[in-house]
């Protein structure tokens, strides 16, 4: 039996991210959140 090729998370997190636009949206949202990362101003 054949395996399918494995991809990466950050590459199955863009076909998502493509593919599905409410995703897509909850994820800048949820990175907008974050405040783990220092603010870039």
């Amino acid at each position: 039996m054949k395996r399918k090729a494995s991809i990466s998370h950050d590459q199955a997190i863009i076909r998502r991210l493509r593919k599905d636009p409410d995703f897509a949206a909850e994820y800048v949202r949820a990175a907008l959140e974050d405040e783990d990362e220092p603010a870039s101003c």
